[in-house]
């Protein structure tokens, strides 16, 4: 049966999150380290231009 898990942000740098987690707030047993995904690029669009 599942329960309730909880999360804590133990740190974080440019490239990875780092979080405790576990089934009780107080006691945070496990650690968990995500890396970020690259920013997304940011895609600039042009409107055809029309002659009159």
């Amino acid at each position: 049966m599942a329960g309730p898990v909880y999360f804590r942000k133990v740190s974080e740098d440019p490239e990875t999150v780092r979080c405790a987690f576990g089934p009780d707030p107080e006691g945070m047993p496990r650690t968990l380290t995500m890396h970020k995904a690259p920013a997304p690029r940011q895609w600039t669009t042009t409107a055809p231009t029309t002659s009159p």
